[in-house]
């Protein structure tokens, strides 16, 4: 049965948009098999627990015995979307006293750090980040071994000595770019500056936007995504992004306000509108933003990244094949300069609506955030557990050991 993108959008249950519950291993063998089956319909609002993690890490730098959960995206009452953001959902559960002066003195950690930073010149914050994130490296030690063993399996041919100079770059740079983040207001005073937008790159979008059907843009988190969604949008285009809310209502609203600044559009996961806002953003001729490179608790597909089998959101893809709204993948790295370069590169999508085109395109997508990633390896996240999750196969596999074994011990 081919679905109209409306009726898609109507058939989701509201329950694809809340919080997932904990899983019992059954419930989690049946959602793995539900990944990979062409008749469900995606959770268009992905899950970014592994986005939340790293997206102000600079001020868990700064405070290396404080364990963050800011999960920030782009938000703002843009008048140039139809649908504006809903107001954040109460955090679920967990509001015992214990719990929530943890959050109350986060919040204030975090508002501190902002404001002490926002006080320095930016390349000194700049600067201080970096300092900031490579002592972290070292008393991180359990973020610094995961990292570790993602850059074993994404570059093999790597000696130890070379990993670790790569992971402890990699800590470097999420802890300047933060500080930088908290000098926002320096940087949108000279944002064109600081964030190059080659003319090319602006064309490709510009025409993507003149087909009016809207855009998917898909990226990762590489380089700073942040900039990258605040410089597109600053240009006048609009733009949304879906997010998930903190676990503190207090945050999640600071972090609203920032978002603000950068007349961007926040989609919160939780609401019940979320899948009529998408929507509405597509029909408005505006960009939507998704970040596919996290392994999550929403439908995925299971493709190649960095040559191993990698739990990916088919969510951009899914969208893409029933809207045929255009697809546009596009990163903001920083140059040895020590600011950013925006670039952008269309991806032709399957005109059929199939098991094998979400496939494919899904495939697609994660290989252009791959070559991305190897263009500046440094700056992606690479504590970030990539390949946590088997594919179904191994999983049955590993399992049905697991039970030979049970039944050895039993027997003797």
């Amino acid at each position: 049965m081919v679905l109209t993108l409306t009726e898609f959008f109507r058939q989701l249950p509201a329950s694809a948009l809340a919080p997932r519950q904990r899983q019992t291993k059954p419930q989690q063998k049946k959602h793995q098999q539900q990944t990979t089956h062409a008749g469900n319909l995606p959770n268009l609002a992905p899950h970014s627990d592994g986005f939340c993690k790293s997206s102000f890490f600079s001020f868990l730098l700064l405070y290396t015995l404080l364990r963050l959960g800011v999960n920030p995206s782009p938000v703002s009452h843009n008048p140039t979307l139809a649908t504006p953001p809903s107001t954040p959902p109460k955090p679920p559960g967990g509001n015992g006293r214990s719990k929530q002066l943890k959050r109350l003195l986060r919040y204030g950690l975090l508002r501190l750090s902002q404001w002490a930073l926002a006080t320095l010149p930016l390349r000194w914050a700049s600067a201080l980040g970096a300092g900031l994130g490579w002592l972290a490296s070292f008393l991180l030690f359990g973020e610094f071994k995961k990292a570790l063993a993602s850059l074993a399996v994404a570059f093999p041919e790597n000696t130890p000595a070379q990993n670790r100079r790569l992971a402890r770059a990699c800590f470097t740079h999420l802890g300047r770019t933060a500080c930088e983040l908290a000098c926002i207001r320096q940087i949108d005073a000279n944002l064109e500056a600081w964030v190059e937008w080659p003319p090319e790159a602006r064309q490709l979008l510009e025409e993507a936007r003149q087909e009016g059907r809207g855009v998917i843009f898909v990226s990762g988190h590489v380089g700073n995504w942040e900039l990258l969604a605040r410089r597109v949008a600053m240009a006048g285009i609009p733009c949304a992004s879906i997010a998930k809310a903190t676990t503190d209502l207090r945050t999640t609203r600071w972090i609203e306000q920032f978002r603000a600044q950068g007349k961007l559009v926040s989609i919160w996961r939780e609401s019940p509108s979320a899948s009529r806002q998408m929507l509405q953003t597509l029909r408005n001729n505006g960009v939507l933003g998704l970040l596919i490179d996290q392994d999550t608790r929403v439908q995925s597909l299971f493709v190649p990244f960095f040559g191993k089998l990698a739990k990916t959101p088919r969510a951009a893809a899914d969208l893409a094949l029933l809207s045929q709204a255009p697809l546009v993948v596009g990163f903001c790295q920083r140059m040895p300069s020590g600011r950013y370069r925006l670039s952008m590169r269309r991806i032709p999508a399957p005109t059929q609506r199939s098991y094998a085109a979400a496939l494919e395109l899904t495939a697609s997508l994660s290989q252009e955030i791959e070559t991305a990633i190897r263009q500046t390896p440094e700056q992606w996240v690479w504590m970030h557990q990539r390949w946590k999750t088997p594919p179904p196969e191994a999983e049955e596999e590993r399992e049905g050991k697991e039970l030979d074994e049970k039944k050895k011990v039993s027997y003797t």
